[in-house]
C-alpha cells in the first residue's frame, strides 16, 4: 500500500522542475517566500 504524502507548493515546484527546466521561475519563487532558502549558481 502506497502511503500518500501531502505536497506543499514548494515540493510541488521542485517536482515540476525535475520534469522541466521552464519551471525554475515558479521554483525560485517558492523558495524566495519561505523559510528555506538554497545556494544556487
Amino acid at each position: 500500500m502506497k502511503v500518500s504524502i501531502p505536497l506543499n507548493d514548494l515540493d510541488k515546484a521542485i517536482m515540476a522542475f525535475q520534469r522541466s527546466q521552464a519551471a525554475l521561475p515558479d521554483l525560485l519563487r517558492h523558495l524566495c517566500a519561505g523559510n528555506l532558502w538554497a545556494l544556487t549558481p
